[in-house]
């Protein structure tokens, strides 16, 4: 047990430090920097404003009231944050590592590779939308009174945790494609575009739309899944969807990268 804790602070600790480094390197360009970082904010902003009009035309989109919808978009603005912040940055910069013959120097840093792959290049521009985005949703929860229950908050927030799970994991499987189909790791921004159609309530969706938002790219389960958990007490959508789902692609990821690793190992041997 010491042992891993210590992996841990290692890992944390290495973690702040790209952050502190990545930081350092975009603050000599300050404007760009809060330009950076309030773009999304006003994306959120136009999509709520959009809401709030159609909403007060027909009270409903079905079944889901102007609270739940206002809570979805901020939820999504922040789950977008926390990837950006983490991840996506790192996950950029592996195709064309492929492509041009330098992925070699990642294997070779003295650290897990899939961790350094994935975490080397943080966002700290997104520290700031993601703070935007808790409050956000404290806010929401507190003004349309989305729960006043703390056991389903505490279920959304492990369904929170999953939903970054696996939304890692569904990037990561896209990129790691990039060791069989060089540009194919570019279309992992086609999961965003899903992932701003489960802003919307699953309802309006055909049986085959969700299907396929559920278990090729789950951004129902990312999105909806969590609000209906803390704002319609389903509890139960933690255990049947939510963390199988993200069982399935952890196993899948890891399946995935191991054989994309051994093929470009292999490749360069």
């Amino acid at each position: 047990m010491p042992k891993v804790i210590k992996e841990i602070n290692k890992y944390m600790s290495l973690e702040f430090a790209f952050i502190r480094f990545t930081l350092i390197e975009l603050m000599q360009y300050k404007i760009n920097f809060f330009i950076r970082s309030i773009y999304e904010l006003m994306e959120t902003a136009t999509t709520l404003l959009y809401f709030c009009i159609v909403l007060g035309k027909v009270g409903n989109i079905a079944g889901w009231s102007i609270g739940q919808l206002v809570f979805i978009t901020i939820y999504a603005f922040l789950i977008d944050s926390l990837c950006t912040l983490l991840f996506i940055g790192g996950m950029s910069s592996i195709p064309p590592q492929i492509e041009e013959g330098k992925f070699d120097l990642m294997l070779l840093k003295p650290i897990n590779t899939q961790y350094y792959i994935f975490f080397h290049r943080p966002n700290p521009a997104q520290i700031f939308n993601t703070i935007i985005g808790i409050v956000g949703l404290i806010f929401t929860t507190v003004y349309y009174h989305i729960s006043q229950d703390i056991y389903s908050v505490f279920l959304f927030v492990v369904s929170t945790l999953s939903s970054m799970v696996i939304m890692y994991c569904v990037l990561s499987i896209i990129i790691h494609l990039s060791f069989w189909f060089i540009r194919i790791g570019n279309l992992w921004s086609i999961v965003f575009t899903f992932h701003m159609a489960a802003t919307r309530p699953a309802a309006i969706y055909n049986k085959g739309m969700k299907i396929f938002m559920t278990l090729i790219i789950p951004s129902i389960v990312v999105l909806n899944v969590p609000v209906e958990i803390i704002s319609n007490n389903k509890d139960n959508l933690l255990c049947y969807i939510s963390l199988p789902v993200a069982l399935v692609f952890l196993i899948l990821n890891h399946v995935v990268s191991q054989a994309g690793l051994k093929r470009y190992t292999s490749a360069g041997s």
